[in-house]
């Protein structure tokens, strides 16, 4: 059921139709899996929620999503994440790896530290990311995702997030490689 929660909680901010289903899941008035059927994506509307350490919140899918996210942009020279994040144990771990993924993808990730969502929302250069849970138990984590002025991923973004993460792709090499900063 953890796992079913984790692709749930992402699609919460999809529409009420998708509350409604969780709340049949809840109530045990709908198979666990057809919920799935209609919440078949796995990276939408503002992130992705889980245990940490465990799909998707692992090292690799982390650093597979910080690419996958860098590639999806236009390319308009190399992009600025900001990445900010709470003070759970988890965070600075899936920081890393997703940082590791941004710079792989050519990107520069601008590492904030401890910040709250809003300010990363504000602050977010061509992308904002926060590591965070929120009000979920502690061994949970998040990343949540904020474009420019705080919006969150438009759908044409988030598809080609999406089919990206699984993707060979031709890393850059040299000066195309990307930096990670904490300035």
């Amino acid at each position: 059921v953890t796992e079913i929660g984790a692709v749930l909680d992402i699609a919460l901010d999809r529409s009420v139709e998708n509350i409604l289903w969780i709340t049949f899941m809840y109530l045990g008035l709908v198979p666990l899996w057809v919920p799935i059927v209609f919440l078949i994506r796995s990276f939408v509307v503002d992130g992705v929620r889980g245990v940490a350490g465990k799909p998707p919140l692992d090292r690799v899918t982390v650093r597979r999503l910080g690419a996958a996210l860098v590639r999806a942009l236009p390319k308009n020279g190399s992009p600025r994440v900001l990445v900010g994040r709470d003070t759970r144990g988890s965070g600075p771990d899936l920081e890393e790896a997703f940082a590791r993924g941004v710079v792989a993808a050519g990107g520069n990730a601008i590492l904030a530290g401890v910040l709250p969502t809003p300010a990363v929302a504000l602050l977010a250069l061509d992308l904002g990311v926060v590591i965070s849970a929120s009000h979920n138990p502690w061994r949970d984590n998040g990343i949540k995702f904020f474009t420019r002025g705080g919006h969150k991923l438009g759908d044409i973004i988030e598809d080609a997030v999406e089919s990206r993460l699984g993707e060979p792709w031709d890393r850059p090499t040299g000066a195309a490689v990307g930096r990670v900063t904490d300035d």
